[in-house]
């Protein structure tokens, strides 16, 4: 095995999706096989998961992998990344070795948002939008995860809760109950209502629970983009978590053209706050139209100094690694031969309003200057 390409996630954690797929992360492209039509523990003895395994073993990418590998050589954030302190606990396991140490489970896309950027494998929302149906787990299969955690429970030291919104998922409370002493961190939109929700309840009773919380822009912006949310009730919540003094209060939120060019107002708010541990930030990969690596080199120069302001102002407040190392890789595009034309953006922001129904506002409402220079850079395109 080599740190460059360890991950001990193959060999010690089980993802499931809303669809019932199993992988060893949320990251993986490709399923290891699905719980709705093979056991687990054929799964994890199965051809993929072996195939996965070696790679690692041999100090090599898996081309299921490629997603962190592609993260990484952007100067994103990994979960591989955060595995390399068990590098020395797992590098003499074996391709048949595997032991349940983590959980991240996504029972259903039960979702109460359709965030500009998701989609219907982990929105109900989105889903209902497009009139499409994600194979939901069937009951027997939900029933054999529950088996297969309560045999081998005794060594499971976390759990991630994700979604859709884990808040609405219900076999929670049931995981909550089997495996109460495990350490649990859910990732949630914190967009629905936690006083009297169950499940919210028992989290905020457990000490051992911290909490992340999805966004990247604040007020208006930040209800265009998270559809459906109420940045009044986020705020309202947030401040409950940090009144019920939960162990963790931590920010996932993606870097992107939403946020690419506001990130001193979005700092300005969790200083002013004060509350908040770590800020996880994310790359946007699946959208050309809001990837700030693929956008016109005059876009990128307003992202650089976007970030060299915030980083300026707010390190000495803030760990700004992340941000750092995005900084570095969107410098080093400016450089880049490819010509980028903006032609995903447009489109993107005239298929979107038309998607969503009933939005409050539109794009160039809340990034008029963005958007003036996207229509403008599309129709001197189009003029040549």
């Amino acid at each position: 095995m080599k740190q460059e390409t360890f991950c001990s996630l193959p060999f010690s954690e089980i993802f499931l999706g809303a669809d019932g797929g199993i992988k060893p992360c949320c990251s993986m492209r490709g399923d290891l096989g699905n719980i709705n039509q093979s056991t687990l523990v054929d799964i994890l003895n199965g051809t993929i998961a072996q195939s996965v395994k070696t790679s690692i073993i041999n100090g090599e990418w898996h081309p299921n992998c490629s997603q962190c590998q592609e993260l990484e050589s952007l100067g994103g954030r990994t979960e591989r990344q955060g595995t390399l302190i068990d590098f020395d606990r797992f590098k003499n396991y074996a391709a048949t070795d595997f032991t349940l140490e983590k959980l991240d489970l996504r029972w259903s896309n039960t979702c109460n948002l359709s965030c500009n950027y998701c989609y219907e494998y982990f929105s109900s929302q989105w889903a209902n939008i497009k009139g499409i149906k994600v194979n939901a787990n069937k009951p027997s299969a939900e029933d054999s995860i529950f088996s297969f955690i309560k045999n081998n429970k005794d060594k499971i030291s976390n759990i991630n809760l994700l979604g859709g919104e884990p808040l609405l998922q219900k076999p929670n409370i049931k995981l909550l109950n089997l495996v109460p002493d495990s350490y649990y961190y859910i990732l949630t939109n914190l967009s629905t209502e936690i006083e009297g929700n169950k499940l919210a309840e028992q989290l905020l009773a457990n000490p051992k629970v911290s909490w992340g919380i999805s966004f990247e822009t604040v007020g208006d912006r930040f209800e265009y983009v998270r559809n459906g949310a109420d940045w009044n009730r986020l705020v309202h919540n947030l401040r409950l978590l940090n009144h019920h003094k939960v162990p963790n209060i931590d920010v996932h939120p993606l870097y992107c053209i939403y946020s690419a060019f506001n990130l001193c107002e979005f700092y300005e708010f969790l200083e002013g706050e004060g509350y908040f541990n770590n800020i996880y930030w994310q790359l946007l990969q699946n959208i050309k139209g809001l990837d700030v690596f693929r956008s016109p080199k005059s876009l990128k120069i307003k992202a650089v100094a976007e970030l060299e302001l915030c980083i300026s102002r707010y390190e000495d407040k803030f760990n700004m690694d992340l941000l750092k190392n995005i900084h570095k890789k969107v410098v080093a595009s400016l450089s880049d031969q490819q010509e980028y034309t903006t032609i995903e953006h447009a489109k993107w922001l005239d298929e979107l309003n038309g998607q969503i129904p009933n939005k409050k506002s539109a794009f160039i409402e809340l990034w008029p200057s963005i958007y003036q220079e996207i229509i403008n850079l599309q129709y001197n395109n189009d003029k040549v």
